[in-house]
């Protein structure tokens, strides 16, 4: 391998890698809807209550 390969293979791991706002979103929001929130939103309270019961039982 060449030393200015090796040298450039090794500067580009030095850098930071910086991503704008918008390529690095993921994914849609999927709670558009009244139901989806609600439907998130218990099954947050519910795993929730589900902790809190299991530390109480143990």
């Amino acid at each position: 391998m060449p030393q200015n390969a090796r040298s450039d293979q090794n500067h580009r791991q030095d850098q930071p890698t910086t991503v704008s706002g918008d390529d690095a979103r993921q994914g849609q929001i999927v709670l558009n809807t009244p139901a989806r929130r609600w439907i998130f939103i218990v099954g947050l309270v519910g795993f929730v209550v589900l902790a809190f019961l299991l530390a109480i039982l143990s």
